[in-house]
């Protein structure tokens, strides 16, 4: 740690990068705060990714629209922190410029403290990203982000990331009791249960699906025509959620993992069997690929054959999804 009077910067927080196994930006962004004080850098993302329940949740639009994809409400930010023991306080725009400079303050209070915050909206990305630093004198954040060019973070004003039309959210983290593998697992099951059930319904006009219904409506969605003016779009967002359903599938396969350790041998091998069948579904998601998006996935979205192909494989991973719930659904009351 590089330290000033006026200038501190965390360099124990690592990089952030797509294509890495962490692309759920929450759960990346917390293992990535809570490195430079705790080691346990996968068991982090996955407890924060399986006590949330965003390692089984998956939802989509009818309208192809990215943000959609990963979630991020207050609520799922604040499971994921308790589930990795910390408690986040989400501070959210508007800001006034009495709360924008509070904000300011605990920036620096949390750098202080070897706990940087969290940020969603730095530089105008909707990923989840981590404040490492700050200078005083220009008053300059320093950031992990998932747009990171090379080692280095980020170097962003403070009043371009909190102030203007399309301000950053915060989430200031506090260490608070960890959950025992019992509890965390109680909660998971819970969660995946509950996240799974397939659903439709609309907001503000626009078509949300969850769950099978969620896999349905994507496959019926890749069998039609792809509009010309529209084929990037769709093929960044199509990209987006294979690699938000690998990132999550192949958490909860390895959450479901560790923790069967804890119960009796006939619990673990429910478990065992969600873990496998999640397994086989982050398989398929990397046959078609997961790496970073580049104009090769446009290419490959084009082809009808390649969304055929597709297609097939999300027809596969339904099934797989339906064992992955039966067998958590009869071993929760277990729990």
């Amino acid at each position: 740690m590089a330290k000033t009077a006026d200038r501190n910067l965390l360099r124990k927080v690592p990089p952030l990068r797509f294509g890495e196994g962490e692309d759920i930006t929450l759960c990346g962004a917390l293992a990535s705060a809570l490195q430079a004080t705790r080691g346990e850098r996968v068991q982090v993302y996955d407890d924060a990714a399986a006590g949330s329940g965003i390692a089984f949740q998956f939802r989509i639009d009818d309208r192809w629209d990215p943000d959609t994809v990963s979630p991020h409400a207050p609520d799922t930010t604040t499971r994921a922190a308790a589930s990795v023991g910390l408690r986040a306080d989400v501070v959210e725009p508007p800001f006034d410029d009495e709360l924008r400079e509070l904000v300011w303050e605990r920036i620096v209070e949390s750098v202080e403290a070897d706990l940087p915050p969290l940020a969603r909206g730095l530089m105008q990305l909707p990923e989840f990203g981590v404040i490492t630093g700050y200078d005083v004198h220009d008053k300059v954040l320093f950031a992990r982000t998932y747009a990171d060019h090379g080692d280095d973070p980020s170097r962003v004003l403070f009043a371009d990331a909190f102030a203007g039309e399309r301000p950053a959210t915060a989430v200031f983290l506090d260490r608070g009791p960890r959950l025992e593998d019992v509890a965390l697992a109680r909660e998971a099951a819970r969660r995946a249960v509950e996240v799974s059930a397939p659903a439709t319904r609309e907001v503000d006009g626009v078509k949300l699906f969850q769950g099978e219904a969620a896999f349905r409506a994507w496959i019926e969605a890749l069998a039609a025509d792809v509009p010309g003016r529209e084929a990037a779009q769709r093929a960044f967002v199509d990209h987006a959620r294979r690699v938000f359903l690998h990132g999550g599938r192949r958490a909860a396969a390895r959450f479901l993992r560790r923790i069967r350790r804890a119960f009796p041998d006939r619990v673990g091998a429910d478990l065992i069997r969600a873990a496998e069948a999640y397994g086989y579904v982050a398989d398929e998601c990397e046959k078609i690929g997961v790496r970073p998006f580049d104009a090769s996935v446009v290419a490959r979205f084009i082809d009808p054959g390649q969304r055929r192909g597709w297609m097939h494989a999300l027809e596969r991973a339904v099934e797989r999804e339906r064992e992955a719930v039966v067998a958590l659904t009869s071993v929760s009351p277990s729990l």
